[in-house]
C-alpha cells in the first residue's frame, strides 16, 4: 500500500489508540461490532454506529450510518469475509433507520477504494493532515 509520506504510529502503540477509540464509540446509541469467524477464529470485524442527518453538502437521509472499521485478515482476504461483513453492516444500519452510510479509506489503500467502488460507493471528502507547526 503506498503511504502518504506521513510517519505512522508503530503498531504496539497503534492498537491501544484505536481500541480507545472503539470504547467510545461503543458507547453511543445504535453503536454495534460484527465479528467474522472462520473455524471458530476471528478473521475480521466491523464497527459501526449512527448519526443524525442530513447532511449539510449532500442529499442524505435523516440518520447517517457510519462504518469506522472493516478490517479482514490479510490471510482472510479474498474470500467474501468482507462483503459478508459490510452486506451485515449496511442492513443493521438500514434497519435501524439510516438510508446513508459512510466511511473512510486511507489514502493509498485502492484495493479497499476499489471494494467500496464496486459497491456503488463514492468519494465525497479527502482530508488534509499537517502535523505540527507550518514551516
Amino acid at each position: 500500500m503506498q503511504t502518504t509520506g506521513l510517519p505512522v504510529i508503530d503498531r504496539r502503540e497503534s492498537w491501544p489508540r484505536r481500541r480507545r477509540l472503539y470504547d467510545d464509540i461503543l458507547t453511543r446509541d445504535g453503536a454495534f461490532a460484527l465479528v467474522a469467524r472462520m473455524d471458530g477464529r476471528a478473521v475480521g470485524y466491523a464497527i459501526a454506529d449512527e448519526r443524525l442527518g442530513p447532511d449539510d453538502t449532500w442529499p442524505t437521509s435523516d440518520r447517517i450510518g457510519e462504518i469506522h472499521s472493516l478490517v479482514v485478515l490479510r490471510e482472510a482476504r479474498g474470500l467474501g469475509i468482507g462483503t459478508a461483513l459490510l452486506d451485515a453492516a449496511e442492513a443493521r444500519l438500514y434497519a435501524d433507520g439510516a438510508a446513508t452510510v459512510l466511511l473512510e479509506v486511507v489514502v493509498g489503500n485502492e484495493s479497499a477504494r476499489d471494494f467500496y467502488a464496486r459497491r456503488g460507493m463514492v468519494t465525497t471528502l479527502t482530508t488534509m493532515l499537517r502535523i505540527g507547526p507550518r514551516q
